[in-house]
């Protein structure tokens, strides 16, 4: 008796490339990252890892014609790439079936807060763990980047101080929190129990985020 074909289980060639480019990040990922999780490096580390996975997934939606998502396990200090396998452009459960769950791991005792929310100034913050279906970041096969519902894409942070920590060029280090607007990035990384903050700034039409920018006080 034969056996139909369409219901034998089993990666297509489509979903197996897929898999594979997220295996090749995620290793990228796990090499690059290794070296700064230990001493004062572990904030902008956190910054860097970030940038560098969006930059990859960004990619790799764009190269497969897919949309995935990157969702931040913040009890973890990990990420997870899913990819949006009800083609709803919405991080849900149904998307929570990727074959490969390797975490990316994040610096440990790191928090997470939304659009500038400032842990040091501007207490109480919008800690980024209170809302766990707003913890994830979409890349969609046209360049772009979705956002949960209610997050926005905050003003581009460069228009409000000089050009300092935004050239690649330079250290990324603002000394001074107050030459920054409280609307001034998208996702601020901060290491409890210290004043040190990373800002990610967000391209929603490119899926591009700004270089990060270090905060020492």
């Amino acid at each position: 008796m034969k056996k139909n074909k369409g219901t034998q289980n089993g990666f297509t060639l489509i979903e197996l490339m897929v898999v594979i480019s997220i295996m090749l990040i995620i290793l990228s990922m796990s090499v690059a990252s290794f070296m700064g999780f230990i001493g004062p490096a572990r904030i902008k580390s956190a910054g860097i890892i970030i940038q560098t996975l969006f930059d990859q997934v960004a990619q790799t939606a764009r190269s497969e014609r897919i949309t995935l998502f990157v969702y931040f396990d913040v009890k973890q200090s990990t990420m997870i790439i899913y990819r949006d396998t009800d083609d709803d452009g919405l991080f849900t459960e149904a998307d929570k079936v990727l074959e490969d769950r390797t975490p990316i791991r994040l610096p440990s005792k790191i928090e997470f807060y939304y659009q500038a929310s400032d842990p040091i100034n501007q207490p109480p913050p919008q800690l980024f763990a209170q809302s766990e279906s707003k913890r994830w970041v979409g890349f969609t096969p046209y360049g772009s980047l979705i956002l949960p519902e209610g997050v926005l894409d905050v003003p581009f942070f460069d228009k409000d101080f000089n050009s300092k920590g935004t050239d690649p060029t330079q250290d990324n280090i603002i000394e001074d929190f107050s030459k920054l607007t409280t609307d001034s990035a998208d996702i601020v990384v901060w290491e409890p129990g210290t004043t040190k903050r990373v800002l990610l700034d967000f391209f929603k039409e490119t899926a591009k985020v700004r270089m990060p920018i270090y905060i020492s006080k």
